[in-house]
Order: structure tokens, then sequence, then C-alpha cells
């Protein structure tokens, strides 16, 4: 576990990296990035924990997390939560219950997204699914 946040959940090493690395990935694509995993607070093991786990130097990850925590009231910016299911998560492999990766590209002036991805490793058997959807452009 890296950390407990402010509202008493957890964020876990993998909940941070991921967010970490999706974070600098999207950092040029033109819009805020808002992040759910947000602080590490002060927890210097933890960011090196994220460190290690996203290959980043812990410098990287505490400018990264700083990033993370862009305005809602942007005309466009990606809404990013990591891991939602992190209790399932941490449970152990095999326990059969669900947790997802998801992301979206928020248009500000009409507040609903026009781009997501959400991904459950998990899901159909552990075979997992992946889906897009887009604005007027479906779902795959």
């Amino acid at each position: 576990i890296a950390s407990v946040k402010r509202d008493r959940t957890v964020a876990t090493t993998v909940d941070v990296a991921a967010q970490v690395v999706c974070r600098e990935a999207l950092g040029d694509a033109g819009a805020a990035f808002v992040g759910e995993e947000t602080v590490v607070d002060g927890d210097e093991d933890a960011l090196r924990a994220v460190s290690h786990a996203a290959s980043r130097s812990v410098d990287d990850v505490r400018a990264a997390l700083e990033e993370c925590d862009g305005i809602l009231s942007a005309p466009r910016y990606w809404c990013c939560d990591p891991l939602d299911g992190t209790k399932a998560f941490i449970e152990a492999a095999d326990s059969g219950k669900q947790y997802v990766f998801g992301l979206a590209r928020v248009d500000g002036e009409r507040g609903s997204a026009d781009v997501a991805v959400m991904i459950a490793p998990k899901w159909y058997d552990g075979c997992g699914v992946e889906l897009v959807a887009m604005r007027g452009g479906g779902c795959f």
C-alpha cells in the first residue's frame, strides 16, 4: 500500500505508478490532467516504491503527481482513475473480484466525456476486456 488517502481509502503503489505513467504519456496532449491519486502524503518510502514501479526518478514521480491536480473547469481535460476497485485488486489474484483502469477525456464545456477507455483485466473468466468509446463513434 502506497498511502492511506484523506477519505481513509487506500492507494496502492500500482494505483499511483499507473497514474504517473499515464500522466507522463498524456503530458503534451493539449489538455489538463486530473487524477484520483494526487498525493502520497510526504511518505518517502511510498515515493521510492512508486518510483521503482513506474521506472521513474522520485523527483519525476513527485512532479507528475503535482501535475495531476488539473482544473475541472478547463476547456478539455483527462480524468484518470488508475485502479478502480483497489480492495479487489489487493485481495488474492484468484479472488474473482473485479477492478478496472479508467481514463476519459472530458469536454469541459459539455461537462461530459468525448473519449473514454475502460480496461478490466480479469473480466470474462480472467481473459480481460478493453473498451474504447468515442462520442458519435460508438464503443468497441
